[in-house]
């Protein structure tokens, strides 16, 4: 490499040169499409009602109407608008989404790149300055994020560039301060996590304003960021409610300030507090191999250094504002996220103790100074800190669920020990800084980047898996898009929601029916033809509860609604007859609810029960007019044994004939299987399944189900020549 000169000017400003900081922007160029591939076969969004939510508030910003308001914050989802206005379908939105992700990742890899010339610290040597560069770009945090539709990537840049140009606002640059403000209260647009920043912004204006004896830049902030934040809650947000809120009122989702205070007013909650403080910082400091708590440590000597001596609280550059600024920014968010898990009963994930996400919004400066001042003596220091905060977090943890991983990304010990609980995670955790430390100060640095690359690594992969198997959820709502036109109404019936995962296939179906009129409809509302479309409802008996001629025409995978539709209306006969089959009750097939009529009982594991008579209504796919096709019905027989024979018979109806098929006797339970010749002249045929010898369990054995069991229907696949 060639000599790099770097130098520091008169007004405090890193010189630097030019072809040195071309290679890197390049480098940050080529390390955005990298992050962009990785994320690229992230399937869509998975993460119900966070992701469901920004993406609801681009769609309704971008002109789609829907009913999904709530109090997630819409600045992020104004950058990722222009995804609705160019996507046709869910997966090229998603595929926009992803895009502006990606440059949303290089606006704060950039941010980055330039405040290491900014001189937060002390002049370092162009290799430290390099290698930090990289090592903030790669933190797990923003490269998992640009696969994700979350607000953190948005609210990490802006942030970046706030302390950027605060940092230029002290070398005698109001626009910068104008700037500066500005971001802040963009900040607020993003996430709520933005107000603590502006309280921790007001405090650094109102320093440099008595340093600088002048009343411009405690105003000029105080006027800014009041009147952005007066536009979005005023302006803005009611705006995009009237446009969320076609079918009922907003649900909110932040709880109030006075609930986030409640767990200081006992003993019980007071300890929790302490050990989810303890998790947070032993998270950040583990998580960034110590660099947190070392960019914390020199932002505080900075800080302490100007307060002891007068020259440097005064001097020109007076650049320990801006660590005010960021430990404030830190510990702020810091103490919301702790509050948040401690007043929530239910917050019993690992990363509920130790969520990083959103104090990760702010963390990039303080890496950054951390890379550039990282000694084996500090990272020792560290490592006692970590000690520290596991045992506060010991103090508080003992049962666990699962963990969500995208809110500690850096958390590697989770996909190899989460079992061996804090002591093991705090002792391999050791075990990385010690190498690091070992390892000396280039092979060091090169180590950190690995590991944090390594993590995101671990996060992208699970999370196209995890994403992958989301996606399983979507298929009536595909289901609907194949089979109803856009803009037409679709309702969601709320009343059958009696757990959180029964809530979030509202949040999927708002996604993939975004170009629809996605509304919350009561059955009773949606009986009485309010909305003109098909409902998605929990209920089993739409139709006989408010007597309308309606049936489910499509089953949801994984314990989704049913999707009912008026007896008016007509299906499409063409492709998507063919695309139904093969039908598998295992598997919760898409077109099961379109073909199971009356007769049935309620689904279970791997079959539903038929009753002594049930009727099939099989569409018949276009090709069966060319060729002969048969509907191959795999089954089971309730109480068939040698001796008992249970005679079952078949019979087709057609719109124009009849045919019985005749009856077939069984001495055993199964399975079976049984092919039905589909007469390719028709649109349906309806297959007529007859038990005769039907009974209960009840009956039969003496158990306490009394259902008239017939056939166990396991599954229906398409055979042609």
């Amino acid at each position: 490499m060639s000599k790099v000169v770097m130098v520091e000017s008169a007004d405090g400003k890193m010189q630097s040169n030019a072809h040195f900081d071309y290679c890197v922007i390049l480098f940050l160029l080529a390390f955005t499409c990298v992050v962009f591939i990785l994320n690229y076969y992230i399937s869509g969004p998975m993460i119900h009602a966070d992701e469901g939510s920004y993406l609801a508030n681009s769609a309704a910003i971008a002109g789609y109407s829907n009913d999904l308001a709530s109090s997630y914050s819409a600045g992020y989802s104004i950058f990722i608008s222009p995804a609705f206005l160019f996507g046709a379908d869910p997966e090229h939105v998603w595929l926009y989404v992803r895009i502006v992700n990606a440059v949303l990742f290089l606006a704060l890899t950039l941010g980055v790149w330039r405040l290491a010339h900014a001189q937060l610290v002390p002049v370092t040597s162009s290799f430290d300055r390099l290698s930090s560069i990289l090592i903030v770009s790669a933190y797990p945090m923003w490269v998992v994020m640009a696969g994700y539709a979350f607000a953190q990537l948005a609210f990490a840049s802006v942030f970046v560039w706030s302390v950027f140009f605060l940092r230029k606002s002290l070398l005698n640059s109001r626009f910068s301060f104008f700037t500066f403000s500005l971001l802040i209260s963009f900040l607020y647009w993003i996430h709520p996590t933005g107000v603590v920043v502006i309280v921790a912004g007001l405090i650094s204006a109102f320093i440099l304003s008595l340093l600088r004896r002048s009343v411009f830049f405690v105003s000029a902030y105080i006027v800014t960021v009041a009147t952005g934040v007066a536009l979005y809650k005023y302006g803005f947000q009611p705006w995009l409610y009237d446009r969320m809120t076609i079918g009922g009122d907003p649900a909110l989702h932040y709880p109030s300030l006075f609930r986030l205070l409640t767990p200081l007013t006992t003993i019980d909650g007071i300890t929790d507090v302490v050990a989810r403080s303890g998790g947070h910082l032993f998270y950040l400091v583990l998580g960034t191999a110590g660099l947190f708590w070392i960019g914390v440590e020199v932002g505080a000597a900075k800080i302490l250094t100007a307060l002891r001596s007068r020259s440097a609280m005064f001097g020109p550059a007076q650049d320990w504002i801006v660590h005010i600024f960021l430990l404030l920014s830190l510990l702020g968010v810091l103490v919301l996220s702790v509050l948040f898990f401690a007043s929530d009963p239910n917050a019993v994930r690992i990363d509920h103790w130790m969520y990083g996400r959103y104090v990760e919004g702010v963390i990039a400066p303080t890496l950054l100074v951390g890379a550039l001042c990282f000694t084996r003596v500090s990272a020792l220091r560290a490592i006692l800190v970590a000690i520290g905060a596991a045992t506060l977090l010991s103090f508080g943890i003992s049962d666990y669920s699962h963990t969500a991983r995208f809110n500690i990304p850096a958390f590697w010990q989770d996909f190899y020990i989460r079992g061996q609980g804090v002591w093991w995670w705090l002792v391999y955790g050791i075990a990385v800084v010690l190498t690091i430390v070992v390892a000396g100060r280039i092979f060091g640095r090169f180590l950190i980047w690995i590991l944090f690359v390594a993590c995101g690594y671990l996060q992208i992969a699970w999370h196209e898996k995890a994403a992958l198997e989301a996606s399983q959820r979507w298929e009536v709502a595909t289901y609907v898009r194949e089979n109803v036109v856009p803009g037409a109404c679709v309702g969601f019936d709320f009343s059958g929601i009696d757990s959180y995962y029964r809530h979030v296939f509202w949040f999927d179906f708002g996604f993939q029916l975004f170009d629809y009129r996605y509304q919350r409809v009561e059955p009773k509302r949606w009986a009485q033809g309010e909305c003109d479309g098909p409902l998605f409802s929990y209920s089993s008996n739409v139709n006989k509860e408010f007597e309308v001629e309606a049936y489910v025409a499509a089953v949801s995978p994984r314990g989704g609604p049913l999707l009912w539709v008026r007896e008016s209306h007509e299906w499409v006969r063409g492709t998507q007859d063919a695309e139904i089959y093969p039908l598998n009750v295992a598997d919760r097939s898409a077109g099961l609810g379109r073909v199971l009529r009356q007769g049935w009982h309620g689904m279970e594991a791997a079959h539903i029960w038929s009753s002594e008579a049930a009727v099939l209504l099989l569409p018949v796919p276009d090709q069966c007019s060319r060729v002969a096709c048969y509907a191959e019905i795999g089954f089971g027989v309730f109480g068939a044994s040698s001796q008992r024979p249970v005679e079952v018979d078949f019979e087709v109806r057609g719109q124009k004939s009849a045919d019985s098929i005749g009856n077939q006797i069984y001495s055993n339970p199964g399975p079976f299987n049984f092919r039905v010749r589909l007469d390719g002249s028709e649109r349906v045929s309806e297959v007529v399944i007859k038990v005769p010898s039907a009974t209960s369990p009840n009956k039969l054995a003496g158990a306490p189900d009394q259902r008239v069991l017939g056939i166990a229907l396991h599954s229906i696949d398409l055979i042609h020549d």
